[in-house]
């Protein structure tokens, strides 16, 4: 069975969407690695697989920007902080594929600089 590397997004609404996934892969075998904020590790250990910690960036993501030019500065500045550290934990992880938040970004940029193949996962709700 494959190790997927799954890459959060830090957002309640971002990374409890894909933990259903993650616990389905796990049940058929697959071996995962997930990262995401610290704060999400119980949520992500109940799913199942490995839970590795993004560093603090330094940068406030408790709030959202407050419109769409904030929020694409925002992942870029993440972007740029965490891909050169993510990239050395995909190339060390043994992942076969990446699962990743198609905000996290820095998956995106790790899994190609590490020259695996990606899936991205979008998550959406309906507002009322």
């Amino acid at each position: 069975m494959p190790t997927v590397a799954v890459v959060h997004y830090p957002s309640g609404g971002h990374v409890r969407p894909l933990l259903p996934l993650v616990a389905a892969l796990r049940d058929r075998g697959a071996r995962t690695v997930q990262w995401a904020f610290p704060e999400w590790e119980a949520e992500c250990a109940t799913a199942g697989g490995e839970f590795r910690a993004v560093p603090d960036v330094g940068i406030d993501l408790d709030q959202p920007p407050p419109n769409l030019i904030g929020m694409a500065e925002l992942i870029a500045r993440v972007t740029e902080r965490v891909t050169p550290w993510m990239t050395e934990q995909m190339r060390g992880s043994g992942a076969d594929v990446v699962l990743r938040d198609t905000l996290a970004q820095y998956g995106r940029d790790a899994a190609y600089e590490a020259g695996l193949p990606q899936v991205a996962f979008s998550a959406a709700m309906a507002f009322p």
